[in-house]
């Protein structure tokens, strides 16, 4: 069965806390939605957002090159590319 996603215009966006600070997060909508599923979880459902706030927060929190001069959204959009671009791919290209 072939499932079809509908794609909003619309920016996905969610809040986090960073050192005690609550902030908004903005995404792409159809990135948000690969991220999703990258983390197994259907993205048109609420989960879907508790899912990808809960790994960037993680991921965030893990990630060495994190700078808090610099844009978060920007950042978590960094770690979103990262996540759902083939691992593969991406090091033929540098490779090459």
């Amino acid at each position: 069965m072939t499932r079809y996603y509908t794609f909003h215009l619309s920016p996905f966006t969610f809040h986090l806390s960073i050192d005690g600070k609550r902030t908004t997060v903005s995404l792409d909508p159809t990135l948000a939605k690969y991220l999703a599923v990258s983390l197994g979880t259907h993205p048109e459902t609420p989960e879907a957002k508790a899912v990808i706030r809960a790994w960037a927060a993680k991921s965030l929190a893990e990630w060495i090159a994190f700078d808090a001069h610099l844009p978060l959204s920007a950042q978590v959009r960094q770690l979103a590319i990262q996540r759902t671009v083939d691992a593969k791919w991406v090091q033929t290209k540098i490779d090459a």
